[in-house]
């Protein structure tokens, strides 16, 4: 646990313009915290409450590997939180568009070259300004947020545990439910 916080506040530090919190990185110190790690090379998502790991998913990052920018179907890296949730009631493989429950269901097996977001959709915010948030010393978009980054269920259940999304986190669905219900707004993630 203890090099979580390390390479949580090493990351702080090499990403100047972090707008984590001096609240949010107390916690960190304190060890009264809850947080995500989304490790890519393991394809492993884990969350954890005040230094006990709580429980760990296995997901799907992007098949074209780790990267910052718009438009490079790229997981980006670094701090980030949660921005925001939705789909709390939603039926399980409910297929979403922009956010919004379409009101139909995906049925497994069904036939579709699409890559759905199924279930539950999580936003994610950079929290480091140039590298996952904003534009970049360039000025090329970093932004994960206006990226479309999420976390969320997935009709290709079966390629969970290889990279293989569009640049978002992709969950079993079952997996999405539970997670959902158990994560709050506002909590940091660390995608290495």
């Amino acid at each position: 646990m203890k090099k979580i916080i390390l390479a949580l506040a090493l990351t702080v530090g090499l990403h100047a313009g972090s707008t984590i919190s001096d609240k949010q990185l107390q916690r960190f110190i304190d060890g009264n915290y809850e947080c995500l790690t989304v490790d890519t090379s393991k394809q492993k998502l884990t969350y954890y409450r005040s230094q006990e790991k709580i429980h760990e998913y296995a997901i799907s990052s992007g098949k074209e590997g780790i990267g910052q920018h718009s438009g490079s179907y790229k997981t980006p890296l670094g701090l980030h939180c949660i921005k925001k949730k939705t789909g709390a009631s939603s039926k399980i493989r409910s297929i979403f568009k922009r956010g919004i429950n379409t009101g139909r269901i995906y049925t497994p097996g069904q036939p579709t070259c699409e890559d759905l977001i199924l279930t539950r959709v999580i936003y994610l915010e950079g929290l480091e300004k140039g590298f996952n948030n904003g534009r970049d010393k360039k000025g090329k978009l970093v932004d994960s947020y206006s990226r479309g980054i999420l976390i969320h269920g997935t009709n290709q259940e079966s390629k969970i545990g290889s990279p293989a999304s569009k640049g978002c986190i992709r969950m079993r669905n079952k997996d999405i439910i539970n997670f959902y219900n158990n994560i709050n707004e506002g909590t940091i993630i660390w995608i290495f």
